[in-house]
């Protein structure tokens, strides 16, 4: 027994591969110790000077290797560090290499301007956008810091946040507010009704002397129960340079006014709802309205509030839209000079037109989205008394449907104060082509070829945009562009001309051709 214990402690030397120097091994086994604490193994008196022994043979060992581990603890951090320095090295010199680095800061400043437009988040938060760019690297950050513009347009998302933290809203939200210095701020503020808690307190911070002057664009999308809990009033708002205001208001209305109140505002944006004005109150600053997803008597109830609007832009569909009767009187706007008409509901239409007078209208516009094209013929025979009394200077049809007949009768009536003419026509949607505008009769008639009784159709044309879904005569295209190069026939000379077919298709090369002669001869004409 004796000798198993004197064998398993001898002594034998490793040398360090590192340094070449000696290291003792101490070759210890556990197994056969272990085992005897297991079976209750009693040392016999002669045994225990031997363990003893052992033991404090063990004891010199364990500084030297604690003290080896430190070492090789100190070389490892060492060699942690120079790694590190190595890949950053590595990530610096690749960062020369992108093209991007060439761009000027003008240009870098342009793109970083895009990129924190129309920002949408979809978790409750703050829009990060610039902080997140302002991060990426020292270069990027200096650009961001010196555009407080971009930090000044300020978007707060506050969905199904009831259990949102109250600091990831306000740390964001002062640290944009401080980097965008004396800009003016665009506030975009988007919540339900699980945030009337933090909804609350953000109001506060904007609402405050040093936030709420600086406002210039407001949007607001709010429960209508919320704004019932939050008067304007209330924190005593003032907008001295408030120009833009943009409010979604949905829920059970209670009443009550929560407009508000400035002299510079200058255009409004109201969706589904009338405006939370008092009665017969009028905002005489406000030049410019879009109502989206209105009744009839919202509409007729807005621009009576509104009787300066010289621009006016209706968005109605067919689901939200009832065909509500007129409450009141005909409306006269005496200084809307622009319409633009998003309708799917003729009816609706129809009595708009009769419940309203444009004596001064000279930009009438029909525009629906991609995939939702609309056929305007019964509305544009509903709008035909208003386009006869107005002198309309510019008519626009975008994804519309109507007959190449009705379109030259309605070009026709505007006569000689036509002065540009935009026609965008419908794509085909799931294999159903729609019903042709440019067509080589209403090409004809824009040629300055055709005539009637009093001269030329459109004599005083100076701008025209044709843009084809289907199949179209180019030739007839071209013959109108190259008959109004130049007066002639009572025809003033065209000045601008965009043409082309919509995206995906291509034109014939004799059309390119005979664009670049029409360039030569002094038109200036451009291929979509």
């Amino acid at each position: 027994m004796a000798r198993a214990l004197e064998s398993s402690t001898a002594s034998a030397t490793r040398p360090c591969p590192d340094c070449n120097r000696t290291f003792p091994s101490h070759g210890f086994t556990l197994d056969a110790v272990l085992h005897k604490l297991r079976i209750r193994y009693v040392p016999l008196a002669s045994e225990r000077n031997q363990i003893i022994e052992h033991v404090l043979h063990a004891r010199r060992h364990l500084p030297l290797y604690k003290s080896e581990r430190r070492r090789l603890q100190d070389a490892l951090l060492q060699l942690e560090k120079e790694e590190a320095v190595l890949e950053q090295y590595i990530a610096y010199q690749e960062g020369l290499l992108p093209s991007v680095r060439r761009l000027p800061p003008e240009v870098m400043a342009r793109i970083f301007d895009e990129c924190c437009r129309n920002e949408f988040v979809p978790k409750s938060t703050v829009s990060l956008t610039a902080l997140r760019l302002s991060l990426v690297c020292h270069d990027w950050r200096v650009t961001m810091h010196s555009l407080p513009k971009l930090w000044a347009r300020i978007s707060v998302w506050l969905n199904r946040a009831d259990k949102l933290a109250w600091t990831r809203v306000v740390q964001p939200l002062l640290l944009y507010l401080q980097q965008a210095g004396a800009q003016p701020l665009s506030i975009k503020f988007t919540c339900d009704q699980t945030a009337d808690s933090v909804a609350h307190r953000l109001f506060r911070i904007l609402a405050s002397k040093a936030t709420c002057p600086r406002i210039e664009n407001l949007s607001i999308c709010v429960p209508h129960s919320l704004l019932s809990d939050i008067s304007l009033d209330e924190f005593g708002w003032s907008f001295p340079h408030l120009r833009h205001l943009n409010m979604d208001c949905y829920g059970y209305y209670e009443g009550g006014a929560f407009y508000p109140h400035t002299v510079r505002l200058r255009s409004v944006v109201l969706q589904r709802g009338a405006p939370p004005i008092e009665s017969g109150e009028k905002i005489t600053s406000v030049t410019r309205i879009t109502l989206l997803e209105s009744t009839l008597d919202e509409i007729a109830t807005a621009l009576l509030h509104f009787p300066n609007l010289e621009h006016a832009t209706f968005k109605l569909t067919q689901k939200t839209t009832h065909n509500d009767s007129w409450s009141d009187d005909p409306v006269v706007c005496q200084r809307l000079t622009s319409l633009t008409l998003t309708i799917f509901n003729d009816a609706v239409l129809t009595e708009l037109a009769e419940n309203i007078e444009l004596p001064q209208l000279n930009r009438l516009e029909f525009c629906f989205e991609d995939g939702c094209a609309k056929h305007v013929g019964a509305q544009l025979k509903a709008m035909a008394g208003i386009i006869k009394e107005a002198k309309i200077e510019t008519f626009v049809l975008r994804n519309a449907w109507l007959s190449d007949v009705d379109f030259v009768n309605t070009v026709v009536s505007m006569g000689r104060s036509l002065r540009t003419l935009i026609v965008h026509e419908a794509s085909p949607v799931h294999d159903t082509v729609p019903q042709a505008i440019l067509t080589p009769l209403s090409l004809w008639r824009l040629s300055c070829y055709a005539n009637n009784r009093s001269g030329s159709y459109c004599p005083n044309l100076r701008h025209l945009e044709l843009v084809w879904g289907s199949d179209v005569d180019e030739d007839a295209v071209l013959t109108v562009l190259e008959s109004r190069r130049e007066s002639m026939r009572q025809c003033v000379a065209l000045e601008s001309a965009l043409i082309g077919p919509r995206a995906g298709k291509d034109v014939a090369p004799e059309t390119i051709h005979r664009l670049k002669a029409l360039r030569k001869n002094g038109l200036q004409v451009s291929l979509i």
